[in-house]
């Protein structure tokens, strides 16, 4: 029963006793509800009975450190949140910009590629056209080669990409490469990325020796599996190494050169090392 009337009622000093015990009210709330407990022996039996239930002060932590406690836990998984995240963009970032690096999707410009010889070859699955051209572009690329039927002949397309980021570009390292077009019907044109380089009016060589010999080598390459094969192409002449070891030295009208002759007093380029070939 309340003996000594308060402005505080009992319910609410009762809401308020757990507050009071733990010290997080204010000056003038703890000091009601003190005055209140004086006079009110129901609210101040509670309060006893609270006091034993509850632990003492500073063996576990109050209200008010549990719950500045609850924030700091909080903000310490925001901040860890905030964290993961930044280290996931991260990763995503950088994986992306590898992809960009590795991932060839853009064509390379069609001024950088240049049509060097093409000629018929007499193969045992028929007779194929040879097609050489160099790329200026240095870095990383994919060949595609795909064929049409046109009024004029069959129309050879071939798309060249490479990155969009060009870390791996190297300037001056144009290279040259190759495929062996089936030639059911006669090429009437070649197109290296959307460029005409080559029709029909031109005109065709057949078999001219040296195409004959890069076929050769081409399935070499193929039947060895791997090996120190290269090949290089200059103006004047291209140069193969076997995977057996040996070199021929070709013009382009079909003369097997002499390796020192060929070489024009330089060595070739031997770092064109083809694991595998372009062509097909």
């Amino acid at each position: 029963m309340n003996e000594n009337k308060t402005d505080l009622p009992c319910h609410v000093v009762r809401d308020l006793l757990p507050l009071y015990h733990d010290g997080v009210v204010s000056a003038e709330t703890r000091s009601a509800v003190g005055e209140h407990l004086m006079g009110c022996a129901d609210c101040r039996a509670e309060y006893e009975q609270m006091e034993k239930a509850l632990p003492v002060k500073g063996a576990e932590p109050s209200t008010k450190k549990r719950f500045l406690a609850m924030m700091g836990r909080q903000k310490r998984r925001r901040i860890l949140a905030v964290v993961l995240a930044a280290v996931l963009a991260a990763a995503a970032a950088v994986g992306g910009i590898a992809a960009l690096n590795q991932w060839c999707v853009m064509p390379v410009s069609a001024d950088e590629c240049e049509l060097k010889d093409i000629c018929y070859v007499d193969t045992p699955d028929g007779r194929t056209a040879f097609v050489l051209w160099s790329c200026a572009y240095g870095g990383e690329t994919t060949t595609r080669c795909r064929f049409l039927e046109t009024d004029g002949g069959e129309r050879v397309e071939i798309e060249i990409k490479r990155p969009v980021l060009e870390w791996s570009f190297v300037k001056g390292s144009a290279r040259a490469e190759y495929w062996f077009v089936p030639a059911e019907e006669d090429v009437g044109e070649v197109c290296l990325n959307g460029r005409t380089v080559w029709t029909a009016a031109e005109g065709i060589r057949e078999d001219t020796g040296y195409a004959q010999a890069f076929r050769k080598w081409d399935q070499a390459l193929r039947e060895a599996g791997s090996g120190r094969a290269a090949y290089d192409v200059t103006d004047d002449h291209v140069y193969l190494l076997f995977p057996d070891g040996h070199e021929e030295y070709w013009s382009y009208d079909g003369q097997l050169l002499e390796g020192p002759a060929a070489r024009d007093g330089g060595e070739p380029d031997r770092s064109l090392v083809t694991p595998a070939p372009a062509g097909n």
